[in-house]
């Protein structure tokens, strides 16, 4: 049901949603591409939180479209977003950016944002022996190296460091190779939580947790939403149109199907090519 203006029984809309059967929201500012939920109980939350998106209009919806936009729009939006951040800082100075756990979705939206821009600085792309022939098929890293290869990276260049793999041993490894020339480290992820262990030999003075909403609302305000709305749509829509060639969608119904997944997906022997979405 609806009772608000611009919202119909029958559209699809994308965003978080509780863990429940029904939830009554109340839309504010909506426009022909969204609206922010204005419930009280989730003022507090950064609008980014509150944001519901049409997925598709009543009586319209595209299976790969909705199947793309599931798995990969919020691991795209973040990618665009630390790209958004390394750019307005002109790259911390650096002329190159590492991006660690180069084959998770994030890193690679991260990597076709800065694919895109003819200003940015080149990317190096750093994955796993397993993954590492994944990574250079895709063609979207300007460099690659695998984790026990970093040491060989260029120490003289200037370099921003993008850790979406929370792995300190590896961080500071990285930031003792590179030293002074270690402009800036961006954290975001813990794909590898497991050797998240403090490590004497990170700069923590030039490393900084990244909040994805922060940087959202910041280009909310500069751009106005539909400037905003309009930018990030326009990447999706290129780098989900890329992402084809390789992304292989594999659907799971149930707890147990995933129980069946949930180990790979935990210890890092999934295959990067597949995008699992679970039917609960």
């Amino acid at each position: 049901q609806s009772n608000a203006n611009g919202v119909k029984p029958g559209d699809r809309l994308f965003g978080y949603w509780p863990p429940a059967d029904t939830v009554c929201l109340k839309p504010v500012k909506v426009n022909p591409h969204s609206f922010i939920d204005a419930s009280e109980h989730r003022a507090e939350l950064p609008a980014g939180y509150n944001l519901y998106r049409f997925a598709s209009k009543a009586g319209q919806s595209d299976l790969r479209t909705d199947q793309e936009r599931s798995l990969l729009f919020p691991l795209y939006l973040t990618g665009f977003l630390i790209w958004d951040q390394l750019q307005e800082n002109n790259w911390y100075g650096a002329k190159q950016v590492i991006v660690l756990s180069a084959s998770s979705k994030t890193s690679l939206g991260l990597a076709y944002a800065i694919a895109a821009d003819s200003n940015a600085v080149p990317s190096i792309g750093i994955s796993s022996t397993g993954n590492i022939d994944f990574v250079n098929a895709l063609g979207v890293y300007d460099n690659t190296s695998t984790y026990d290869a970093i040491e060989s990276l260029d120490s003289s260049v200037p370099t921003a460091i993008v850790d979406m793999a929370g792995n300190n041993a590896v961080m500071g490894r990285l930031h003792k190779h590179f030293g002074d020339n270690m402009k800036f480290t961006v954290n975001v992820g813990l794909t590898h939580w497991e050797s998240a262990a403090p490590n004497p030999d990170v700069i923590t003075e030039r490393s900084e947790f990244f909040f994805a909403p922060g940087q959202m609302q910041k280009r909310i305000k500069d751009w106005g939403r539909e400037g905003f709305e309009s930018r990030l749509t326009e990447f999706f829509a290129a780098s989900a149109a890329q992402s084809r060639s390789w992304l292989t969608i594999k659907e799971v119904s149930g707890l147990a199907g995933l129980e069946s997944v949930y180990d790979a997906v935990c210890n890092g022997s999934a295959d990067p090519k597949e995008g699992i979405i679970v039917a609960l």
